[in-house]
């Protein structure tokens, strides 16, 4: 059982580290959304409205992240001897209503680990017409 446990725990830990790597990616094609937007004199307001759209993916995807978390730690506080991990259960369980939903995606897009680039490069977007 315990061999069972530590595989389904490596592929929940995998799984949340590529959650992680495509969050990167997300927060990359906000950088070159910027520098595209930039350097093409682009009006400022589409950039702002994509890097907008971006943020809140990122913050769709690290609740999407969040929920296989609660997977892990659930995996790891085990006690009882169980040859299956209910991990889609789970997550079903654990998804609230669509004004929740919603909710939560706000608030994970607003972590400063994700809202960071984001708030940066629309300064930085907006600064020709500050100035």
């Amino acid at each position: 059982m315990e061999k069972i446990r530590h595989a389904q725990w490596i592929t929940l830990h995998r799984q949340y580290e590529h959650y992680e790597y495509l969050a990167l990616v997300i927060k990359l094609a906000g950088v070159m959304t910027a520098l595209t937007g930039l350097f093409s004199a682009m009006d400022c307001w589409p950039v702002l409205l994509i890097l907008a759209v971006l943020w809140l993916l990122e913050g769709i995807w690290k609740t999407f992240q969040a929920r296989l978390e609660v997977s892990l730690m659930a995996l790891e506080n085990t006690q009882a001897e169980t040859t299956l991990f209910p991990v889609y259960n789970n997550w079903q369980q654990n998804r609230p209503g669509l004004v929740t939903l919603v909710g939560q995606y706000l608030r994970a897009s607003l972590r400063p680990t994700v809202a960071f680039p984001y708030i940066v490069l629309m300064l930085i977007i907006l600064l020709p017409l500050i100035y």
